[in-house]
């Protein structure tokens, strides 16, 4: 198991993120470009409400968006390099800087 946290795009900790001394690894939580859904925001949420296409892209932040990052990180590393998902993780352990209470601080995508 691994526990995730999140940071911002200049890799600085996020205060919304999850975060303790149980944290291995944390990336880039903070404005991350991912899919959205076709469809339109309803007016109670936003009074303009923004109408998005089909197979639209949207930014967002969340914790939630830095765990897949790990998670293909892990993968690609292993399936390149020929090791084990738990060498491929502290491959990028190795390559990240401690940050207290967010693990170790790695960059996987890129800053938007």
């Amino acid at each position: 198991m691994v526990a995730v946290g999140g940071l911002t795009q200049s890799l600085e900790p996020a205060e919304w993120s999850s975060r303790g001394h149980w944290v291995d690894i944390s990336t880039m939580a903070e404005g991350v470009r991912s899919t959205y859904v076709e469809g339109e925001e309803h007016p109670l949420i936003d009074p303009q409400p923004d109408k998005f296409p089909r197979d639209p892209w949207a930014v967002w932040s969340g914790t939630s968006f830095a765990a897949p990052q790990v998670a293909g990180a892990v993968a690609e590393v292993a399936q390149r390099q020929g090791v084990s998902p738990r060498a491929a993780l502290d491959r990028l352990l190795a390559g990240g800087r401690e940050v207290p209470n967010y693990g170790r601080a790695v960059r996987i995508l890129p800053r938007t």
